[in-house]
């Protein structure tokens, strides 16, 4: 997801460039048509990033138990996932990047 926020962010500050830069050029257009210059090559349009599918918790929870499972010995108890609130939560801003 982070690689998609990162790619969607360059594709809308160029987008943005670009409207800028046709904002920019359609004034100057009107008053020198005769010196109107193309960059000399022009960049391609990056493609906008498609968004990564939703993660579906139960099917993820499945895939964890069947890794469980395959990696059990034969006599050794069988592993139950339990989820709590017990444990505190660190406030995003004291994460490390």
């Amino acid at each position: 997801m982070e690689l998609y926020r990162a790619a969607y962010q360059q594709w809308r500050a160029w987008k943005k460039a670009q409207k800028a830069r046709k904002k920019k050029k359609k004034p100057a257009a009107e008053e020198h048509l005769e010196e109107e210059m193309e960059e000399p090559y022009p960049r391609e349009e990056p493609v906008k990033p498609v968004p990564p599918e939703p993660i579906d918790p139960a099917v993820t929870e499945q895939q964890v138990r069947e890794r469980a499972a395959q990696g059990r010995r034969p006599g050794e108890p069988t592993l139950v996932p339990e989820l709590s609130l017990a444990g505190s939560v660190t406030p995003s801003d004291q994460c490390p990047r």
